[in-house]
């Protein structure tokens, strides 16, 4: 079985918006939509857990009958982090996956999915244990510890754009969150940081341009905009 985590809990602060970025109505239909309909769709797609909270979780409810989004078949709760909502959301899918099968972790502010992308991360999850979509970033990178002066480069083969969905080994990816501190699920700057911390192994794939993530009001304006190109 592979169940996708469908991250929808954020509050969407840096978009400068009093809706959360994927609830704001774009084409009709709100943002988180996008993506549900895409994986609800996809045959490789067995069930989805969405993370929403008590307070948008009408809302979201409207929008899963209203356009059939069979596969939401679970909401959970989302946490004080990002890490805090994946786990959460873990926590649920502990209750019905079994050995072998795969968690598919996926932000609900990016509305673009490849299918083909998603279709290769599966292959990859099953034979390495994990994948991860990339995209490389051809501009210079600095570092500046102050914000003031640059105090180093990032040498150019090492920049990668990392991306959703992330297709992880369920039980390798539910025991690491068990077993992580409260501040290490805090500290979590991305979806594999605890897979990065146990030194186990992330396969890369190529990701899509397209498959970009909404964070700013210009973001929400650049997706609206993709609707009139």
């Amino acid at each position: 079985m592979n169940t996708c985590i469908l991250l929808a809990g954020g509050i969407g602060a840096r978009a400068k918006s009093d809706i959360p970025k994927q609830f704001v109505i774009t084409n009709a239909k709100p943002i988180f939509t996008y993506a549900a309909l895409t994986l609800n769709d996809h045959p490789e797609i067995d069930t989805i857990i969405l993370v929403c909270s008590s307070d948008w979780e009408d809302f979201a409810l409207k929008w899963i009958t209203k356009l059939s989004l069979t596969k939401i078949q679970h909401i959970a709760r989302p946490g004080k982090s990002r890490q805090h909502s994946i786990k959460n959301g873990l926590d649920k899918a502990a209750k019905f996956m079994i050995k072998g099968d795969l968690i598919i972790i996926h932000d609900a502010a990016r509305p673009n999915i490849n299918n083909n992308v998603l279709h290769e991360l599966i292959v990859a999850a099953k034979l390495h244990g994990s994948s991860l979509p990339v995209l490389p970033i051809y501009d210079a990178v600095y570092i500046s510890d102050l914000e003031e002066k640059v105090s180093d480069i990032v040498t150019a083969k090492k920049r990668y754009h990392g991306q959703t969905p992330v297709c992880i080994d369920f039980d390798t990816y539910y025991h690491v969150n068990c077993n992580a501190t409260d501040a290490e699920l805090s500290s979590a700057t991305g979806t594999c940081t605890l897979l990065f911390n146990n030194n186990i192994h992330v396969h890369t794939v190529q990701g899509d341009s397209n498959a970009y993530k909404i964070t700013s009001s210009n973001d929400i304006d650049r997706f609206i905009n993709s609707f009139t190109q």
